[in-house]
């Protein structure tokens, strides 16, 4: 019935282009880690291009370690 109007596509810090068309059911914010392909990135900025039809550009580095959340020292999680 309702039909998506964006294109979203990943790319990374040197905007080179990670992947073209990617579909989200909900566009992510800065500073938040996203899924993709079997690797954890994490969002720079996110920038929204509104001509005839809405492009929005992700912008990403891709984590390293996705155990080790970078949390200051009083604000890790012990058990």
């Amino acid at each position: 019935m309702f039909k998506r109007k964006y294109n979203t596509t990943l790319i990374d810090s040197k905007w080179s282009v990670i992947k073209n068309g990617v579909i989200f059911k909900v566009i992510p914010r800065k500073g938040e880690f996203i899924y993709y392909d079997d690797k954890y990135y994490h969002v720079i900025n996110v920038v929204h291009n509104l001509t005839i039809k809405h492009d929005i550009l992700i912008i990403v580095n891709e984590h390293t370690q996705p155990n080790q959340l970078e949390l200051p020292q009083n604000q890790l999680i012990t058990k």
